[in-house]
């Protein structure tokens, strides 16, 4: 049975930074609500959302995607962070730190490339797509971009948020330009050293441009995309698993000098089993574990791992008999960092279907908690363009839920 040195391990706080301690090892992804006004500024449904998340007093908060140009929005009422949202993303901030003072708090930034929404954003993509009909962004473009991205991490700095994350992860621009799939001719594209100069030398702008060396810059990324061509594969044409330029890159964040490294996987919108394990693929679970082990020897930067939601649900499939509640999630997260193969441990459902979950199973109140089902409901909502949050847990968002599906898909 899980122990007291299970909570223990997991309550350790943890320096990223000179001046930036995370209070304990469990961290809140970046999960999007879809509940931003149309100009991406944090509405109230926003502040209740993350004050729902603060009150459950994690090591660390992701404010989730946020878009840094209208153009890259892959949803309608997607958050922003411009000149013009600063002051509504400065309140979002505020109103986490009122909660829980010490939980640290960054901002995702993101251009969804490809999966920007039709009809008020701009599908575009890194490199040449025959058959998809998409433009590739220009040379210009890309420099623009790049200085897009700083402009919104110092803003990010200036709003009083603890750090930033630079999205290269589930399909959305940041990784189709570190994917053996960008053949561009130019030098954002080819060679390994040309897929990962954007990415270097927006960092090294950001660390030029930030007030202070202690605000924190790292990157959730995907170690395997699941895709032909995707980051994690051996070259264009490949579609099976081979680490070698993962590990590559790892070490590129590191002599940047970034301060934590966010492992994630797959493409929820082309392999959504490998992103989120469910019952269904229990094993993947292993996968992401491993994974992040792999990265965590390659680095001494801090190691924040993922699929941690879905412990509870695959391990009653796996294990077959009876367990105290809570145990499985204990076992797995608080064993990964003993063992060094990660340093925290990242929920997305699990904070939407208990967003007090990190005091709680901290606390020993692992009765108490709503354990994530990994039933979807959450994405379908996302898929359709609805407020996001737990639709089996939350009566309001169960009875948006259950009006979605009689409308159909959009």
């Amino acid at each position: 049975m899980a122990g007291k040195d299970d909570t223990a391990v997991l309550a350790e706080p943890l320096a990223l930074s000179e001046g930036k301690t995370a209070p304990n090892r469990i961290v809140y992804q970046a999960m999007e609500g879809n509940d931003a006004a149309d100009d991406g500024r944090p509405t109230e449904t926003t502040l209740w959302r993350y004050r729902q998340l603060a009150e459950g007093t994690p090591g660390l908060i992701f404010i989730e995607a946020t878009a840094i140009t209208a153009n890259g929005k892959a949803r309608r009422n997607q958050l922003m962070i411009t000149e013009e949202t600063a002051s509504g993303v400065e309140k979002l901030i505020a109103e986490i730190r009122r909660t829980s003072p010490k939980t640290l708090v960054l901002v995702q930034i993101t251009h969804s490339g490809r999966q920007s929404g039709k009809g008020f954003a701009e599908p575009v993509c890194a490199y040449p797509s025959p058959g998809e009909g998409l433009r590739y962004l220009s040379k210009t473009e890309i420099r623009e971009l790049s200085a897009t991205f700083v402009r919104a991490a110092v803003l990010a700095e200036k709003v009083g948020a603890d750090g930033i994350d630079f999205k290269h992860c589930h399909g959305y621009l940041g990784i189709e330009f570190l994917r053996p799939a960008n053949v561009r001719d130019d030098e954002f594209g080819g060679s390994f050293e040309n897929r990962t100069r954007l990415f270097r030398e927006t960092v090294a702008a950001m660390k030029d441009k930030l007030a202070t060396r202690e605000f924190l810059i790292g990157c959730r990324f995907c170690a395997f995309e699941g895709v032909k061509g995707g980051f994690g594969t051996s070259g264009p044409g490949e579609e099976k698993e081979d680490l070698t330029e993962v590990i590559e890159f790892v070490r590129s964040c590191e002599s940047l000098g970034l301060h934590y490294i966010n492992v994630s996987a797959g493409i929820p919108k082309t392999t959504p089993w490998i992103t989120r394990p469910t019952t269904k693929q229990p094993i993947r679970v292993a996968d992401h574990v491993r994974w992040t082990e792999t990265v965590k020897r390659t680095t001494s930067m801090v190691v924040i791992g993922s699929a941690y939601s879905c412990i509870e649900s695959c391990r009653k499939k796996l294990a077959g008999e009876p367990y105290r509640l809570g145990e499985g999630f204990l076992r797995c997260a608080a064993e990964n960092v003993r063992r060094n193969r990660t340093d925290m441990v990242g929920v997305g459902r699990q904070s939407f279907a208990d967003p007090e979950f990190a005091r709680k199973i901290l606390s020993g109140e692992t009765s108490g908690i709503s354990f994530c089902t990994t039933c979807g409901r959450c994405t379908e909502l996302l898929v359709n363009d609805q407020k996001v949050w737990c639709a089996v847990f939350n009566g309001d968002y169960r009875n948006r839920y259950l009006e979605s599906k009689k409308d159909g898909p959009k």
